[in-house]
């Protein structure tokens, strides 16, 4: 059972293509007392909808029109889109292979169940949500409920940071403030971004390490050479859009720099021995010293401004 409490100011969206399921989800939620559904049944309105609206709630198929919507939640827990990244999210998966299914979860996702589904299996699975939400683990590229069963390190043998966040389902279901609550949201986005700059700083050094390392190596992976380099850029990016407001200039240029120069390294491959390494490895060793510099004033109390989810161009990261 879903617990009792006042579900008529959850905002939900219920992005399903096949309208049985979608009916049948939307009176489940209507049976709880929700009111406020919005129902999405392509791609495009689904995009449009986490563009334009909040939402507490969300059930989503993992597919439509071929467009993989697990995307759009990665995009949504890492804040760059929608107005924050903590609405619970249950998808529904098309598929039951273990690598689809883990690759949907590695999107952020609160819940995953296989399709078919019984609205009411959702629903019992919304209770415990509802109830107990698990905090969220941020990594350079993850951010989402912890689902760890044992205690694991991060890249760079640092451990991953974990963060309490809004359950906007609970606070409007068993409270009214809802000051309270865009507070709460307000503080932790920005906790979450600057958990999300200090860990690019830690996967920086590590990709240093790593193309130093390939580099050195008899017969290098040119292939790999690549890989590292573009997420460097990818990385550089990331940090430069969540940045923006603070208009700190040495920030901005020192990853500016990087990317140009690891631009440069993943062009030429192994031909980049030399001083285009050396330059690569100052490159990296500047951007995470000013990410370090920027991380201690917020250690010592200042909090930098924020712009809401992220505008800038971005990467893979």
């Amino acid at each position: 059972m879903i617990p009792a409490g006042d579900f008529s100011k959850v905002d939900a969206l219920v992005a399903v293509d096949n309208p049985g399921l979608r009916q049948g989800l939307r009176e489940a939620l209507r049976r709880i007392g929700c009111q406020q559904i919005v129902e999405a049944t392509n791609g495009l309105q689904v995009q449009r909808a986490l563009t334009d609206s909040k939402f507490d709630l969300m059930v989503m198929v993992s597919e439509m029109e071929d467009l993989f919507l697990g995307e759009l939640v990665r995009d949504l827990r890492h804040n760059r889109l929608g107005p924050h990244p903590f609405p619970l999210v249950v998808m529904l998966s098309t598929m039951a292979e273990f690598e689809y299914v883990r690759r949907l979860v590695d999107c952020g996702p609160d819940d995953v169940l296989l399709m078919p589904v019984a609205p009411d299996s959702m629903l019992s699975r919304m209770r415990t949500l509802v109830l107990a939400r698990k905090p969220f683990v941020v990594t350079h590229d993850y951010v989402g409920p912890d689902r760890r069963k044992n205690h694991r390190p991060s890249v760079g043998g640092e451990s991953a940071p974990m963060l309490e966040v809004p359950n906007p389902v609970a606070a409007k279901v068993y409270r009214v403030d809802e000051t309270g609550l865009e507070r709460d949201i307000r503080q932790v986005r920005q906790r979450l971004n600057l958990l999300k700059i200090e860990r690019h700083g830690v996967q920086i050094a590590w990709l240093e390490k790593q193309l130093l390392q390939l580099f050195s190596a008899q017969q290098p992976d040119e292939r790999l050479m690549r890989m590292h380099s573009l997420h460097l850029v990818d990385i550089a990016e990331d940090v430069r859009g969540r940045t923006a407001p603070w208009q700190d200039a040495a920030l901005d240029q020192a990853c500016r720099q990087l990317q140009d120069v690891a631009h440069r390294v993943g062009d030429a491959g192994r031909a980049a021995m030399g001083p285009l390494l050396d330059e690569l490895s100052q490159g990296c060793r500047a951007a995470s010293a000013e990410i370090t510099r920027c991380m201690a004033r917020a250690g010592r109390g200042w909090m930098p401004p924020e712009g809401g989810a992220l505008t800038a161009e971005r990467g893979g990261s």
